[in-house]
């Protein structure tokens, strides 16, 4: 087999292949090949998860930033007040509080 042989073997594989790539009969059953497992990920993942996961998981943080807020301050039921119940300040009870840590820091 020849240089010129090779050369149109390759030629005459090319064109038939740019016929057979140049028709639409060529591209249906690819296009379906991956039409079949796209319909099957939008079957198992529904693009609605995709909007309403990132605000389940918003709300869940929230939560938790919240839950961990309370445990850092020790915030618990005894420390919740509601409308009904409003907060007042016991300002001389702070201030007894006060002075017995600031004496505590001195005789320390």
């Amino acid at each position: 087999m020849g240089l010129k042989e090779l050369k149109e073997e390759v030629l005459e594989t090319y064109v038939i292949a740019r016929a057979h790539m140049s028709t639409i009969w060529f591209w249906v059953p690819v296009l379906f090949a991956l039409y079949i497992p796209f319909q099957m990920y939008l079957m198992f993942v529904n693009p609605l998860l995709l909007a309403i996961a990132p605000a389940i998981l918003i709300i869940y943080l929230t939560y938790e930033e919240e839950r961990g807020f309370r445990a850092k301050y020790q915030l618990g039921a005894t420390h919740t007040k509601t409308a009904r119940e409003p907060v007042f300040w016991d300002i001389e009870r702070f201030i007894t509080e006060s002075r017995n840590k600031i004496t505590k820091k001195k005789a320390a």
